[in-house]
């Protein structure tokens, strides 16, 4: 095992990278032989790739969290919420499209900042800090909705304009615009000098603090304030595929 982690190749790629990429053709094999090759070709790859993407965009900003040391177990409920409120808007009250996707955003925004201003202002465990947001977007939609099922327009019917954007005459064009942004996190993470800080922290956020970094502005803040909200737009990405009740909690 020690001789193929000292491999060069094994070296430059990362040995955690090959491994988990062996575990993926064998979870795709199984399936494969489960189904009797009707999950074999890239077009079922694709097209489980296209339904799946949303993920990605939340992993993306959990990684960037658990980084600097941090969790976040709100962004599942909280992606949930985003949708239900501006679903609610829109089906009930009337509210534009643009305006619906905008205020998703909005909310995804606000829970981030509730995260870190108490992860990075008031010391509290970013354990804590996340569970009491999952409960407290749970509350927040299920009020707002009236525990009411929300349905999203299909893409044929009025504000179902959005539903193409993701794809395009089979183009998955959210899987390919998760690969770019997963690229340009990648490249911010390992190759930039805020990258490092947030690396950094995760390992020793004293010895960070101690050699003139501010943490609370470079870690905390930037993450739950900048990063994690972000992707919470990926809520409106998987509106499109599914429809969101409150009941489901």
């Amino acid at each position: 095992m020690e001789k193929i982690k000292q491999n060069p190749f094994v070296k430059k790629v990362g040995f955690n990278r090959i491994v988990l990429c062996f575990v993926l053709l064998l979870m795709y094999a199984f399936f494969c032989a489960l189904t009797q090759g009707s999950f074999f070709g890239i077009e079922r790859i694709l097209s489980t790739l296209n339904y799946a993407y949303f993920l990605g965009f939340l992993s993306l900003g959990v990684t960037f969290v658990i980084a600097t040391g941090g969790i976040d177990f709100s962004i599942g409920p909280v992606m949930f919420c985003c949708a239900l409120i501006s679903g609610y808007c829109f089906t009930s009250h009337g509210m534009p499209m643009p305006v619906a996707l905008i205020l998703s955003i909005v909310i995804g925004l606000i829970f981030g900042i509730f995260n870190g201003y108490l992860v990075a202002y008031w010391s509290v465990p970013s354990f804590i800090t996340s569970m009491a947001s999952m409960n407290i977007s749970k509350g927040v939609a299920s009020v707002f909705t009236k525990t009411q099922s929300v349905s999203w327009p299909q893409e044929m019917q009025d504000g179902g304009w959005f539903r193409k954007i993701i794809s395009i005459d089979g183009i998955p064009v959210g899987l390919i615009i998760f690969l770019a942004v997963a690229i340009v996190c990648a490249i911010l993470l390992n190759k930039t000098k805020l990258g490092r800080y947030i690396l950094c922290l995760g390992s020793n956020k004293e010895a960070v603090r101690l050699s003139g970094v501010n943490v609370k502005k470079v870690g905390n803040v930037c993450i739950y304030y900048l990063w994690n909200p972000g992707w919470y737009f990926s809520n409106l990405l998987h509106s499109r595929l599914h429809n969101c009740s409150a009941w489901i909690w």
